[in-house]
């Protein structure tokens, strides 16, 4: 009998079926590719951490709420969670850690009490990102709940991830986060490996993912980086869908602020509230309580996060936005040309010169790029089209795919506004406040 049927008439499993019923999926999964080249992060507006890889082994798992039948065809079902994952610690992921040490796998908060931290579930290993010249390891905690839904006949899904993507500033730029080295099998809830640095260096580890980028190898929630290279919590509302993902800019888009481009508009700014909420207008901000998306507020003293106009309003610090002044694209003209699909390049410049595989190396010669099969290119800086154009849009492209037996392969798209860390340097060189696309292609499946 084929899966997710029940046979009404059953007794001893030899009857013939009659009226077999096929029920439709109690829980949803997705794992990313990270290997896949639609699987890719562009993040900020400069664009030199566009075309960033992912790690694999990240795997989330939601419960069915409801479908619009509860046997099949089924049409679109509603999820929410996310719920353990069928074989955590088996062959996937544990991604339930403490949150005060994610070393710690848990169940509810009261295994976590110790250090004051509560029991969350993670969007798979600490990710490793480099890009002009400074390096970041980031650890992507779920602000449950994750909602959606799916039609499991055409495969169109649509959901919001509410992540806190925790920023920690990394020691090298071949190594953002601290490695797994050692361990013969990941996910299997056999700790085999040892932590090669970190708050837990030389202790046991199980790998939970693996980056494409040779150097940064494999990571794992039981090597957390130390708390001291913090560089902020940036909170993150990802819609994501198989469809297309479109932001347009409008009359009520904040201002840019960089000098020259005041006159154009930007996708995202920060709310005038101590939160620096992420905004792409002023309603946003009237949402989370604030009022003007770009405006200014103090930055730090006893008026902490309160609007102001003068520094005297401010005693303590001073009155501005946090982050980098907000501009379209980091292009020599300040022209970002469409270079197909989504995807826009600076055809003026400015021209970089990188290795291929560990794009983070720049280079001048091949002997500059030591992995494998590496060779030294040069290529166009990315961007985003708008050019700080009233009506002008970015994209994102997803791609939706009817499952078979269970299982479809979709691509979910998703534009998000990403805030500014609390470093100087990562938001120099990302151009942060600033949108950022993120496209996953991956396996998806229903399960009983």
């Amino acid at each position: 009998m084929p899966a997710n049927q029940v046979c009404p008439n059953s007794g001893n499993g030899l009857e013939a079926c009659t009226g077999c019923v096929c029920v439709c999926p109690s829980r949803f999964d997705f794992i990313a590719d990270a290997d896949h080249p639609a699987t890719l992060l562009d993040q900020g507006w400069t664009g030199l951490l566009h075309d960033a890889k992912l790690i694999s082994d990240a795997k989330l798992t939601v419960s069915v709420t409801g479908c619009t039948s509860p046997q099949k065809p089924c049409g679109t079902c509603t999820f929410t969670g996310p719920v353990d994952n069928v074989d955590a610690d088996t062959g996937d992921i544990n991604n339930r850690r403490c949150t005060n040490d994610t070393s710690i796998r848990c169940t509810t908060d009261a295994s976590c009490t110790v250090g004051g931290g509560t029991c969350k579930f993670y969007v798979g290993s600490y990710l490793p990102l480099s890009a002009g010249g400074i390096s970041t390891c980031v650890g992507n905690e779920v602000a449950p709940p994750v909602t959606g839904t799916s039609n499991i006949t055409t495969g169109a899904t649509a959901s919001l991830l509410n992540l806190i993507a925790h920023v920690y500033l990394g020691p090298t730029l071949a190594n953002p986060c601290p490695r797994c080295v050692g361990d013969a099998s990941a996910n299997d809830g056999v700790a085999g490996g040892t932590c090669d640095a970190g708050t837990r260096a030389g202790m046991a580890c199980d790998v939970n993912g693996t980056s494409p980028i040779p150097s940064f190898g494999s990571t794992s929630l039981d090597c957390p980086p130390p708390g001291l290279m913090s560089a902020g919590n940036l909170a993150l509302a990802i819609a994501s869908s198989t469809g297309v993902e479109t932001r347009t800019l409008s009359a009520a888009s904040p201002s840019c602020r960089a000098a020259s481009f005041t006159g154009l508009k930007c996708f995202c700014d920060t709310c005038n509230n101590a939160a620096a909420t992420p905004c792409s207008s002023n309603a946003d901000c009237v949402t989370a309580g604030a009022s003007v998306c770009g405006g200014t507020r103090c930055l730090g003293g006893g008026n902490a996060g309160v609007p102001c106009s003068v520094a005297s309003e401010c005693p303590g610090d001073v009155c501005g936005v946090p982050g980098t002044a907000t501009q379209p694209n980091a292009c020599d003209d300040g022209t970002c040309t469409s270079a197909g699909g989504d995807e826009g390049e600076c055809a003026a410049g400015p021209v970089d010169m990188h290795c291929a595989i560990e794009t983070f190396r720049a280079c001048t010669t091949n002997g500059d790029c030591p992995a494998p099969g590496d060779t030294c290119v040069t290529t166009l800086r990315e961007c985003f089209t708008d050019n700080g154009t009233i009506g002008n849009s970015i994209t994102a492209t997803g791609v939706a795919d009817p499952p078979v037996f269970e299982a479809s392969n979709p691509t979910l798209a998703s534009l998000v506004c990403v805030g500014p860390t609390t470093s100087a340097a990562v938001n120099g060189v990302t151009g942060l406040p600033g949108p950022g696309r993120l496209t996953l292609s991956g396996l998806g499946r229903g399960l009983p």
